[in-house]
């Protein structure tokens, strides 16, 4: 019996899907890679990457080299696919990550803020919009706790900051902005390309120019909480004499006690294996606290220093604007909808 007209679109969108998330996957591959890959025929294959090249997804990217035989085709995204960015937002600095959907770095910078910090981050995002790859996605790393709703909660250490000014941007420009905290995308940073990079069950504890905060990654996933306001560490009373007292305001010997205590039971009572320590290089913590931590955790804990410091964050940020740019077009390709080339200025 032959397929039906509905099965055979729903196959052919399958297929579509299929070869488009290789090639967002592995970044680029040429049209035999991806049958042998995705086990469908190289016919098939070369229909579908022509479609794709025709709805100006993809791009035909050279030939390959240093291999026996004829060099073959390569094809990868278009740069009309979008770029995204990932901004970390402090109250002296604005830190800056650009790139495109095959998720390479495109452009990094730290901006002091030397103006209005909401005017500051408008003109940054005016002249991220400006650039070759059209803006698909950006996600903003706060030193506050995000809420359910997608907006930041107290305590927030950046108050001064207009949110809803960044949204309105959002709205005229049609380009979306999410708002993560600062300490859970330095996590997902860590996750993905740091010192806790195949490490399923960590803990992140971060201190930057904010304040201290946690990240937290369980069964290889971020755990954000019922509300979004895990790791916040600012929340925190600790003993102090006949007093509670919040655990950042603490002298610095007490404090760093109070958080090796507190860190070390964490990874006992959650099994971590691995704890990562991201010190601020003009902060107040001090080697103390790790040592401290590797004497108080099981030997089956690690305690590790950040490899990506103070650039984990950004990171973290431009991997998110990633990947829900590359979900988007994932989607958009699964329905069969071309994307619309932009006009060039």
């Amino acid at each position: 019996m032959l397929p039906s007209p509905e099965g055979s679109n729903r196959l052919r969108l399958h297929n579509r899907l299929r070869v488009l998330e290789l090639l967002v996957e592995r970044g680029r591959a040429s049209r035999a890679e991806i049958a042998e890959r995705i086990s469908i025929s190289k016919v098939t294959v070369t229909l579908i990457v022509n479609e794709l090249i025709e709805e100006g997804v993809l791009l035909e990217a050279g030939k390959t080299e240093g291999i026996v035989g004829r060099p073959a085709g390569l094809v990868e995204l278009h740069p009309a696919t979008g770029g995204v960015a990932g901004l970390d937002i402090q109250p002296q600095t604005v830190g800056v990550l650009q790139g495109n959907l095959r998720g390479e770095i495109l452009y990094e910078e730290v901006l002091p803020v030397d103006n209005t910090l909401t005017d500051v981050v408008v003109q940054q995002l005016e002249v991220l919009l400006d650039s070759d790859y059209p803006l698909k996605q950006v996600v903003i790393a706060l030193p506050a706790p995000i809420g359910n709703d997608g907006l930041p909660k107290a305590p927030n250490s950046l108050p001064q900051l207009e949110v809803q000014q960044l949204m309105a941007w959002s709205v005229q420009h049609d380009t979306p902005i999410a708002l993560e905290n600062d300490v859970k995308l330095a996590a997902i940073a860590e996750h993905r390309s740091g010192t806790a990079r195949q490490t399923d069950n960590f803990a992140l504890l971060a201190e930057r120019p904010s304040g201290i905060g946690l990240g937290l990654f369980l069964g290889g996933q971020l755990y954000r909480g019922e509300r979004g306001f895990s790791g916040e560490i600012a929340l925190l009373r600790w003993p102090q004499g006949n007093m509670l007292t919040p655990l950042e305001e603490l002298p610095l010997p007490q404090r760093e006690m109070a958080l090796a205590q507190l860190i070390s039971g964490l990874a006992v009572a959650l099994d971590l294996s691995l704890l990562v320590v991201q010190q601020n290089s003009t902060g107040a913590l001090t080697l103390d606290l790790t040592t401290a931590l590797l004497e108080l955790v099981p030997p089956n804990v690690r305690v590790v220093q950040s490899a990506l410091g103070e650039h984990a964050p950004r990171l973290g940020a431009f991997l998110e604007a990633t990947r829900l740019a590359q979900t988007q077009l994932l989607q958009s390709v699964a329905v069969s909808a071309p994307l619309a080339l932009p006009n060039r200025r």
